[in-house]
């Protein structure tokens, strides 16, 4: 890792996690090799985003903010820690880039429409992804038909194949609540060797408010 004053160049490998320091009243740049695809952010109401191409500008809204933010690109995802400190101790321009970039490491997505619905949610399969190292992921939108916010606690969202429980390797949230206006959008990835490739697969929201979709064997291991 690299610095020049305020300005960072940084190697990252994969699934590695970066700290970006953001201030009160300064406009800071991460760059990426590449165009970026995606961005999910914990805390839509801490930081201000905006789009450059291959770079995004944060500001942050308040003092003391914090998050966590990931850039998705056609290769690759970048995992940063935003962090609000003083101006002068703040990144202005933060060059990232892949360290080990691999070929196992680039995702397949294949799009996969498929819906559930109850009373109070419904759920929206997008897509399923798959890496050369045996990750399986699942994009998919989460909505609520109330005007009401609810707050979703990652703890309440399972995968289970039959009656077992499988292990959520990473679990990624667009924000912690969900109304009629704002849809929650969640990717979950999987590792296959968790999972028994002879039947499906179920997501399941538990709560007062329970909504459950299945993916067929098919969806899930086709390549």
């Amino acid at each position: 890792m690299q610095h020049y004053s305020n300005v960072k160049k940084i190697e990252v490998k994969v699934d590695e996690l970066t700290t970006v320091h953001t201030a009160v009243g300064i406009a800071t740049i991460i760059q990426l090799p590449e165009a970026i695809q995606g961005v999910i952010i914990g805390d839509l109401g801490a930081f201000k985003i905006e789009y450059l191409d291959k770079a995004i500008t944060i500001k942050p809204l308040r003092f003391g903010a914090r998050t966590n933010l990931y850039l998705t690109t056609q290769s690759r995802r970048f995992n940063v820690r935003l962090v609000t400190q003083n101006q002068d101790s703040s990144d202005y321009v933060v060059y990232l880039s892949a360290k080990d970039q691999k070929e196992k490491s680039v995702i397949t997505w294949r799009e996969f429409k498929r819906s559930a619905k109850t009373n109070s949610f419904s759920i929206e399969l997008k897509r399923i992804g798959r890496t050369k190292d045996g990750f399986i992921l699942v994009d998919f939108l989460l909505r609520s038909s109330e005007s009401e916010r609810k707050k979703i606690d990652p703890e309440s969202l399972w995968l289970m194949q039959g009656k077992d429980s499988k292990i959520i390797n990473d679990l990624f949230l667009s924000s912690e609540y969900v109304d009629d206006k704002n849809s929650l959008q969640i990717v979950m990835t999987l590792n296959q060797n968790d999972l028994i490739s002879e039947i499906p697969a179920t997501i399941e929201l538990k709560g007062i408010n329970s909504i459950s979709i299945k993916i067929p064997k098919e969806a899930l291991w086709r390549k």
